[in-house]
């Protein structure tokens, strides 16, 4: 119990959003995802790092998408965008791509280094900033995502 009350004393409200999706053009908002755990992912096709850590973040998706975990993947290089939908579906990724800005990026969420990877919690908060780089981190990934399951139901 202490450990979950320094946990969410830390956690932070995650910036609402809404986003053209790159799959059918549509806005996709945070709030649409208000009572699932999210997985928000910064990233850009040519970035190596992000490029590394995808199959480590698809696996993460994939054992957690019974319980309604869903991937953001947010492309923030406008100048890359023609290359967000073949690569995803290249290597059968099945995360929801949306369009942003690296100046968004930064403004809304502080982040400025790729990727950059957030997990928000179902009540709206940003909860856990995961490097997916190799197992161990995959792992501890899935753990904090069962912790906010486990605390939000």
């Amino acid at each position: 119990a202490d450990i979950w009350s320094a946990i969410s004393a830390n956690s932070t409200p995650a910036t609402l959003f809404s986003l053209q999706s790159f799959t059918d053009g549509k806005l996709v908002s945070l709030a649409d995802y208000k009572g699932r755990v999210v997985i928000l992912d910064f990233w850009y096709p040519t970035c190596g790092p992000c490029r590394e850590a995808f199959p480590y973040l698809q696996q993460v998706a994939a054992k957690t998408k019974r319980s309604g975990v869903k991937v953001l993947a947010v492309n923030v290089s406008q100048e890359q965008e023609s290359e967000v939908t073949p690569f995803l579906k290249s290597r059968g990724y099945d995360f929801v791509p949306l369009k942003a800005t690296e100046e968004w990026a930064s403004t809304q969420y502080h982040v400025h280094s790729f990727p950059a990877t957030l997990i928000v919690g179902p009540d709206g908060r940003v909860y856990f900033r995961p490097r997916l780089y190799n197992r161990v981190e995959m792992r501890t990934a899935e753990l904090e995502i069962q912790e906010l399951l486990s605390h939000h139901e």
